[in-house]
């Protein structure tokens, strides 16, 4: 049997990974288990091979933990996985950062168990975010979640790590509820406090002379058009937000690009 967990999300990947094999671990008590890397080791396909094929000394199920498993596409490793997903003396969790390629399409289909970890945004990612303040015990202000989950959306990669990492900070605070002043006193966001701030002036503007005025200094500064994008959802309100969202989807169809949607929005198109 295999369990496969794949996308850029490194720590909702690992976390889930582990949640799983624990999961198991306590269903089938009597199991053995080895580990491997396929990116750091290409050849240790062929351990986790023969570690599966061989008899258990306990006589219970086997598990191997496999990183990076569709990475190698040797023939033999391939027909191997394709044989044990029905082979249920051995449970292979495997672990990639991408989408499987073609090869390994049969690892996102059943029998397989696939779960996808792609980077959060949006309602997501702040739900995530509040999710973990609870575990911490304290919630964000309403502000400071916007603020917080507008930074977090700004960066390519790494964004549930850093909140994990900034949460426990603000945990440490002993406060029921964080507000927005407190967590820009813990944390440091200097490029971002710059975008969210204009972003801010932006949206607040009537005139739409004003709002080019404002996206124009954000493009001089060499503002990512994603991360002012984002920075201007998460504080719209009404009319500005529902014409956000219509652009969002005019931009992912391919309609527009994110600089000509910032445009057309600033002129109140």
């Amino acid at each position: 049997m295999i369990t496969y967990c794949y996308g850029p999300d490194s720590f909702r990947r690992n976390r889930k990974l582990a949640e799983l094999v624990a999961d198991f671990e306590k269903r089938e008590t009597s199991s053995e288990r080895m580990d491997a890397d396929l990116d750091e080791s290409p050849e240790s396909w062929k351990d986790v091979k023969d570690f599966s094929r061989q008899q258990s000394i306990f006589g219970g199920s086997k598990i191997a933990i496999v990183r990076e498993g569709s990475s190698v596409a040797e023939k033999e490793w391939v027909k191997f996985l394709k044989e044990t997903l029905t082979d249920q003396s051995v449970h292979l969790f495997i672990a990639d950062s991408k989408k499987p390629l073609k090869a390994f399409d049969f690892l996102l289909q059943k029998p397989c168990a696939s779960y996808a970890l792609e980077e959060l945004s949006g309602r997501e990612l702040a739900s995530f975010v509040s999710a973990e303040a609870k575990k911490g015990g304290f919630l964000f202000a309403p502000d400071a979640l916007s603020f917080f989950v507008g930074y977090l959306g700004g960066m390519k990669e790494g964004r549930t790590w850093v909140a994990v990492s900034e949460i426990e900070k603000a945990a440490c605070l002993g406060e029921s509820v964080v507000s927005l002043g407190a967590l820009q006193k813990i944390s440091s966001f200097p490029d971002f406090d710059e975008v969210w701030a204009l972003s801010k002036r932006l949206i607040s503007s009537e005139r739409w002379l004003e709002r080019i005025v404002f996206l124009e200094k954000l493009f001089l500064e060499g503002a990512d058009p994603g991360h002012v994008f984002n920075s201007l959802a998460l504080q719209a309100r009404g009319k500005d937000l529902l014409r956000l969202s219509e652009y969002d989807i005019s931009v992912k169809s391919g309609k527009l690009d994110l600089p000509e949607a910032l445009l057309s929005f600033a002129l109140g198109g």
